[in-house]
């Protein structure tokens, strides 16, 4: 019976809870949580503070709130908890409202208080509410410390802005791993490969030892033809650091596929210890890259067999080598796996499964498709007005255009480019004057190239 498992003291549970944790044992730590509901332990606000904790990292969100409800007397560790379990899992909002309540309610922040919610804003859009926070912790009089420069250092990157993240980072009195992989995450993710390399180095002549994330992130800095040197000299590295983990391996793959070099991502795939379903997207990512569509397709019939579970990526991918290789039938069958998955209102997915039909020709079935889609950002609108150019169907690429701009989606470059093929093939000098001028109105310094 549960009471004969766990002792009486309050000590032996947080022991418990915290092996549970780390082995992430849910039924173990549910078994305790009846035990301590039937000893009215629930009163200990240490224990419960431990027992949200569980719950939050056991990816139990509902059960992590039900038990901080149930704390009494809240410190800050309690609301820090919480607010950590809301941020990961996409409650960033719900973590800011607990922020603001534990003010109400007198509890002061502290730095991990601030880092947690810092880690909610991941997006441009999530800007001023990341200065927001930054403006609190000055206010506070709170010591930039690495854990908080390292927090605001990643949270610029995140929401592009490089300039801040920098200043972040050089205002620290010295620099661990976490702060260097931040910096260096920030400037590869948004295109500034030089920057990332030349600071990857310098921590390297620093002695500071990287980790699997600095890999990941120095490694996607490297993904295009002209860096393939450079993500040699680093795997060197890893090489020579011994740095084996499929983690590491699994972003090699992806490099060397977004480099051209086949042979040296297949290298890396086999090298995998344990296959994933995260290696074997980067390995199907690599065939799409080197237009090898069969070779996709096949390792994707092999995912059962390796009793993987698809993700929306998988499907995505594997609906890109059907559409090199124009093979509808087989891409019928992914759309149907798709639907009965759940995954079609996925916006990847279902932008794949619209240029998989338009590549095949099936122009209905694309529109189909693209009209039942619950969301639409610009890469989907984008792949509908890309099946209709390369279908003759410049007029409907038009209309497509007009309905765009009137729902406010805006444009990139790869709608103007179509939309510019859509008219010089009409033959429509009026339509093109007119998108000319659009595309000028719109801030853009010269019209695309077609």
């Amino acid at each position: 019976m549960a009471s004969s498992r766990y002792a009486t003291a309050s000590s032996p549970y947080t022991s418990l809870l915290k092996s549970f944790t780390r082995s992430r044992n849910i039924a173990e730590g549910r078994v305790l949580h009846d035990h301590l509901i039937r000893e009215s332990s629930e009163r200990d606000a240490i224990l419960m503070n431990h027992l949200v904790e569980f719950y939050g990292k056991c990816g139990l969100s509902d059960e992590a709130f039900y038990g901080f409800s149930r704390i009494f007397a809240k410190n800050v560790f309690s609301w820090t908890i919480m607010i950590t379990s809301c941020v990961q899992h996409n409650q960033g909002q719900l973590g800011l409202q607990l922020l603001r309540q534990m003010e109400v309610e007198g509890v002061m922040a502290d730095d991990f208080t601030y880092s947690s919610i810092l880690g909610a804003f991941t997006a441009p859009e999530n800007l001023d509410q990341g200065k927001f926070i930054h403006a609190c912790i000055v206010s506070g009089g709170f010591d930039h410390g690495a854990i908080l420069s390292t927090a605001l250092c990643s949270m610029y990157g995140k929401c592009g802005c490089i300039e801040l993240a920098r200043d972040a980072f050089d205002a620290m009195p010295c620099h661990d791993s976490a702060s260097w992989n931040s910096m260096i995450a920030a400037y590869a993710h948004h295109g500034h490969e030089k920057e990332a390399l030349r600071l990857y180095y310098r921590m390297w002549n620093d002695g500071v030892r990287p980790t699997d994330m600095t890999f990941t992130a120095i490694l996607r800095a490297c993904s295009s033809p002209h860096a393939l040197e450079q993500g040699r000299d680093i795997h060197s590295h890893i090489l020579d650091g011994g740095f084996g983990s499929d983690v590491v391996k699994t972003a090699l793959v992806s490099m060397y596929g977004n480099c051209g070099s086949l042979e040296e991502a297949q290298r890396a795939f086999q090298a995998v210890a344990r296959y994933d379903i995260v290696s074997v997207n980067a390995m199907l990512g690599a065939y799409i890259q080197n237009d090898r569509g069969k070779d996709a397709v096949q390792l994707f019939g092999q995912i059962w067999e390796r009793r993987l579970q698809p993700t929306g990526i998988t499907y995505a991918t594997a609906l890109s080598a059907c559409s090199l290789l124009g093979a509808i039938a087989e891409g019928k069958v992914i759309h149907v796996m798709v639907i009965e998955e759940g995954l079609e209102s996925i916006n990847v997915v279902g932008t794949a499964v619209v240029s998989m039909y338009g590549k095949c020709g099936a122009v209905l079935e694309a529109e189909h498709v693209f009209g039942l889609a619950s969301e639409r950002n610009i890469v989907s609108w984008n792949a509908m007005m890309t099946v209709y150019v390369e279908q003759g169907e410049e007029e409907s690429a038009l209309r497509l255009y007009e309905e765009m701009q009137n729902q406010c989606v805006g444009y990139d470059d790869v709608t103007l480019i179509s939309v510019l093929k859509a008219c010089s093939l009409i033959g429509s000098s009026n339509i093109c004057n007119k998108i000319h001028f659009d595309i000028l109105c719109a801030g853009y310094e010269s019209v695309p190239s077609v």
